[in-house]
């Protein structure tokens, strides 16, 4: 079995640590890196820990499959033998290839191969989710207007408005870069705090993501964030969501218990104190656990991904699910995920599937062919759930899928 691992190259390397064994480790990874793709460049300003994440992802490539059975993928397009330095064949494209590493936005929109990613990041369609995520949250877009304003994202402002909520986040689905909190305690009332909320996200959202959907939701104080990394519906390693740790960090634990209380507290300057915390740990495992059964029963498409799950209020909730290979891998075991990887995909090959016509009524997420076609339409909003608000005109319609609910905007046969 061959793995191609996709490669960006040009990356910073740090071999110095306090810790001697982590300081050995680092220049190891420093000449594999060296051996099979490139120099690293040794800049000073640049994101040492993406490096060491990549490093570490070409170990575990090569301790899994042998270094004769890794294609590097090159952000050029070229694909080599990691041993030979050859050029690979296109045929190791679509059969027992398992596929590792970050991809690029073209790939994770079009490749079969990475269905799964492209379900796991529509994971605020899924009932999983929105049960258990522990707020109240809306999907809207800025990209639907009546009499100069954005009604969709108006009606999901006034139903969380209205119920009480006066702090709230909106987030760009798929540009998750694309992130607000926007702080609305000292208005006076919903006319006032949609005015505050359009002046601080508006106008950021429509430059940088036009008509991209957003993900309106209540802000609650998040602790002890942690990310799982599921393969084949099984969980398989854990860690805490500690910007600065890389899977060097691990603790010889599958699931590694050093947590942080509050992510956004890190500061180089000023380290915030790790915790050990087996008890927290345990209890995300059985959460974990639970949330993956849940999620196999409601979206048997969707094997991998990552599950990033924290405490609110002394409770367990989802935090988000994001694709697999595109994920952090913070001080996870990565070995092991690609291990699963591996055996995941000698009991349940790939195996390419036809075409699908343009007219088709499958779904371009799931794969799913329990869809209905509907016109533009906008649904009310309902607090603590999710809300499709549909938008568009002309010859425009929607896909529904029954299977994974999501939305797709398609033809409308009439006008194809």
């Amino acid at each position: 079995m061959l793995a191609e691992l996709s490669m960006r190259g040009d990356r910073p390397c740090g071999t110095e640590h306090p810790d001697a064994t982590v300081a050995a480790e680092r220049l190891r990874l420093h000449q594999l890196y060296a051996t099979y793709v490139e120099e690293p460049s040794g800049a000073l300003n640049g994101d040492v820990e993406e490096f060491l994440e990549e490093a570490c992802r070409l170990d575990a490539a090569i301790q899994v499959f042998g270094e004769n059975n890794v294609i590097l993928k090159r952000t050029d397009g070229r694909k080599l033998w990691a041993k030979r330095e050859e050029q690979a064949p296109l045929s190791a494209e679509l059969e027992d290839c398992v596929i590792l590493g970050g991809q690029m936005d073209t790939a994770l929109r079009t490749d079969p191969r990475l269905a799964t990613e492209r379900l796991a990041d529509k994971y605020m369609f899924s009932k999983t989710f929105t049960q258990n995520s522990g707020r109240k949250t809306y999907l809207t877009t800025f990209d639907d207007y009546h009499d100069d304003e954005p009604k969709a994202a108006r009606s999901a402002f006034k139903a969380l408005y209205g119920s009480g909520v006066r702090r709230m986040v909106a987030k760009a689905v798929v540009a998750k870069q694309g992130f607000r909190v926007v702080d609305l305690t000292h208005t006076r009332d919903e006319a006032e705090g949609w005015q505050t909320f359009v002046s601080e996200t508006f106008e950021g959202f429509t430059h940088s993501h036009g008509d991209e959907s957003i993900l309106l939701q209540e802000w609650v104080e998040m602790e002890y964030e942690y990310r799982i990394f599921v393969v084949g519906h099984e969980l398989v390693t854990g860690a805490g969501s500690v910007v600065e740790h890389t899977p060097l960090d691990n603790n010889g634990l599958a699931f590694n218990t050093t947590l942080r209380r509050h992510r956004i507290d890190y500061d180089p300057c000023a380290d915030p104190a790790l915790e050990e915390q087996p008890e927290v740990v345990t209890r995300y495992r059985e959460f974990g656990e639970r949330m993956a059964n849940a999620f196999r029963a409601e979206r048997p498409n969707m094997p991998h991904y990552v599950l990033d799950v924290a405490t609110v209020n002394g409770e367990t909730v989802i935090v988000e699910l994001n694709g697999l290979r595109n994920s952090g891998l913070f001080a996870t075991d990565h070995v092991a995920v690609v291990k699963a990887l591996r055996r995941f995909e000698e009991e349940q090959p790939y195996r390419p599937q036809p075409a699908v016509k343009a007219d088709s009524k499958q779904c371009t997420v799931c794969g799913g062919s329990n869809t209905d076609v509907s016109f533009p339409l906008a649904t009310a909003a309902r607090p603590g759930a999710p809300v499709i608000l549909l938008k568009g005109t002309g010859p425009n319609a929607f896909m529904n899928c029954l299977d994974c609910e999501s939305v797709a905007k398609v033809i409308d046969p009439l006008h194809d």
